[in-house]
């Protein structure tokens, strides 16, 4: 039977009345789930937040009412959103508006999107060029998800995209899909990208590992932006011991001068990272020891002894 507007006027008044213990207002709160959620399966409330989720949010979003009851709401609007989701009678179109928009969890959407697979997957790189970069990034990671090839030159379009959030759903998308072309993208937008593209790069080519992906990683870090150096840097020190021998190396690297007139220190990112491997960084660090630059043998001597670890004698 369907619920009274008498009825949720009623539960509303007790969710919000402050004197009521906290069993009564969260019994409030779950009836006012299953009331919405029935509504929002039956199509009844097509409206964008409704009289009983703005009811329950008011909740979720205040100070003054028990964490207990401010999760038994925020449980309620997941279930109502749920069953909007669950409702959908035409999944690759309205889903793809859930994917940003407040009537539907976007990661509940994204699942549901990921189960439709190939249909979807048109819709889904459509939506990568939202102008709600929220949309956007969720329909990359839904992509990723599905791995279907025919997405990797629209999520590689996305690597250039003006939002890091999405640069990075895509650049995540297309490791995950694993097509050459895709992987090909991610290393040509660390060396080439414009602006800001190259930082979720440096990012995703430590996530590919590799021989390839050190030798980049390395040449980065004498990047003339520094947060690519940066992001170089901590890929590098994810990668771990197959990258100190490159790093090494790197300390040779004599130092660049920025557009603005800073230095670019390779040498001491190269040395800050070697410092961060810690001890599977050692042997590298002892072979670069017999180096024939005495600024590399210096920098080596200092990182060994900032680990831990003395340098052999000569």
């Amino acid at each position: 039977m369907a619920a009274k507007d008498t009825d949720v006027e009623r539960l509303i008044k007790e969710l919000w009345d402050e004197d009521k213990d906290n069993a009564f207002r969260i019994s409030a709160a779950e009836a006012l789930g299953d009331i919405g959620a029935q509504r929002a399966a039956s199509g009844a409330d097509a409206a964008r937040f409704t009289e009983v989720e703005r009811a329950l949010l008011k909740i979720t979003g205040g100070r003054s009412a028990p964490h207990a009851v401010q999760y038994s709401a925020y449980k309620a609007i997941k279930k109502i959103q749920n069953a909007r989701i669950d409702a959908v009678d035409d999944p690759a179109g309205k889903l793809i508006e859930f994917l940003s928009s407040g009537d539907a969890d976007p990661f509940r959407t994204v699942e549901a999107l990921v189960k439709i697979g190939a249909p979807a997957v048109g819709p889904l790189c459509k939506a990568l060029g939202d102008p709600w970069s929220g949309r956007s990034a969720n329909a990359a990671r839904a992509l990723g998800r599905i791995g279907d090839p025919s997405a990797v030159d629209s999520l590689c379009k996305a690597l250039g995209h003006k939002e890091p959030d999405v640069r990075a759903s895509a650049a995540n998308a297309l490791l995950k899909i694993g097509d050459a072309r895709g992987v090909e993208a991610i290393y040509t937008t660390l060396e080439n990208g414009m602006g800001d593209s190259r930082i979720e790069a440096a990012e995703a080519v430590g996530q590919i590992g590799g021989t390839r992906a050190i030798e980049a990683l390395c040449k980065a870090l004498g990047d003339v932006d520094w947060r690519v150096a940066s992001c170089a840097a901590k890929a590098l020190v994810k990668i771990g011991a197959p990258a100190a021998r490159a790093l090494c190396k790197a300390l040779g690297d004599p130092n660049r001068v920025r557009n603005d007139g800073n230095g670019v220190h390779t040498r001491t990112d190269a040395a800050e990272s070697l410092v961060k491997i810690g001890e599977p960084a050692v042997k590298a660090l002892h072979e670069a020891l017999a180096d024939g630059d005495s600024d590399v043998r210096r920098c080596v001597a200092e990182a060994l002894k900032r680990i831990g670890v003395p340098a052999p004698p000569q």
